[in-house]
């Protein structure tokens, strides 16, 4: 009697068990399907496993996802050029683009012309995360279009590729002199520069350049007890340089300088330019009446301070006490405008511009107005 008795409490335990991990299994189920889905947290966590590799371009597409239609849109708005011989990147697009309608997750390597895109122009990681590993010439499409257009962003940020009839991506080429008015220039050109003026001389002359500045310096390497050089390895490593020591005039000069110069915190360097300066007087309501606040110039230089920081109300209200975040935004709102707060800017402009130092150096320089034009300093 006492075995079957245990045996009937293990079945229930093991019972009780499968019951428990079958529940479990259910609730992630439900979680997962009520969230994103299983394919998305698949692929989120394919991409973390990469970037545990070192390789953070998988996690790029997740962040490319809602602007790709403005991108697409703009892509097939605007006009790309090169400026140099290289296309691929532009090339790489207009793959993309004939593709965007596609919902396969692979898509082929080949372009419409039937050449294989040339992804030269990719770092090995995005490589590595576009191509696919099981079917050899195919794309993982996704990040295929994130890699195109990262790379489209990098090519217009440094000119090699330019819009057409753009202003700030426009192609620079066609602002440079054409060559009918250029080759007459060069002889004299080059004389001036006391540069040849044919190409191999050209090349001679920087080659000897670069010559001497070789000799020189392995004549030098003995004495330069700053540069090592590696037996073995050939790699060059600078020294560390330790510092003489400090002289007794060095050290008065900045015991002086620390008695005339105290270190100050920015909040306090704000209140004694609001002091000297004024430009609080600015600041105020929008009927311009006088404001009703219990001492202004402090409330709007904490505002300055708030605002100019990128602080925001709720963050500098949690580090100072003084002020409350309904304070400090009411304040922004109702006393503060792009008009009066570019004339208390010109206030301390004027203002720097009045000291000595700024003085000599400006020399003969304008000074501009409260209402941000330019006029002449009076004559001294």
């Amino acid at each position: 009697m006492l075995k079957e008795h245990v045996a009937d409490e293990r079945a229930d335990q093991v019972g009780q068990g499968s019951l428990d991990h079958v529940l479990t299994v259910k609730r992630i189920r439900e979680v997962v399907e009520s969230g994103v889905g299983f394919e998305s947290q698949l692929a989120e966590i394919e991409a973390l496993a990469a970037y545990r590799g070192g390789n953070w371009t998988p996690l790029v597409e997740r962040l490319f996802r809602p602007d790709r239609p403005t991108m697409f849109k703009l892509a097939r708005t605007l006009t790309f050029v090169p400026t140099s011989r290289a296309r691929s990147v532009l090339d790489a697009l207009e793959h993309a683009i004939a593709s965007r309608y596609l919902t396969r997750e692979l898509i082929s390597a080949t372009g419409a012309d039937g050449s294989v895109l040339d992804l030269s122009f990719a770092s090995a990681q995005w490589r590595t995360t576009v191509c696919a590993k099981d079917q050899p010439g195919m794309l993982v499409r996704r990040h295929f279009e994130a890699m195109v257009f990262t790379y489209l962003v990098e090519e217009l940020r440094c000119g090699d590729v330019a819009v057409v009839g753009g202003e700030d991506f426009g192609d620079w080429t066609s602002m440079l002199l054409p060559w009918e008015r250029v080759e007459p220039q060069i002889s004299l050109s080059c004389q001036q520069a006391g540069l040849p003026a044919t190409a191999d001389g050209f090349v001679d002359n920087l080659r000897d350049q670069l010559t001497m500045i070789a000799q020189a310096v392995d004549a030098g390497y003995p004495d330069n007890t700053d540069l090592a050089i590696d037996p073995t390895t050939g790699v060059p490593s600078l020294k560390r340089r330790e510092g003489a020591e400090r002289t007794a005039s060095a050290a008065a000069l900045e015991a002086e300088l620390d008695r005339h110069l105290p270190a100050r915190g920015i909040l306090e360097n704000l209140a004694r330019a609001a002091h000297w300066t004024g430009w609080w007087h600015r600041l105020g309501p929008l009927s311009g009446s006088d404001p009703k606040l219990k001492d202004p110039l402090a409330r709007y230089v904490i505002t300055a301070l708030t605002n100019g920081s990128g602080l925001g109300a709720t963050q500098a209200a949690r580090h100072m006490s003084a002020l409350s975040a309904h304070e400090l935004a009411a304040i922004a709102k109702r006393h503060c405008t792009a008009k009066n707060l570019a004339r208390a800017g010109a206030d301390v402009v004027d203002a720097h511009l009045d000291l000595d130092l700024v003085r000599t150096r400006v020399g003969s320089g304008g000074r501009r107005d409260h209402d941000g034009c330019r006029r002449r300093q009076p004559p001294r």
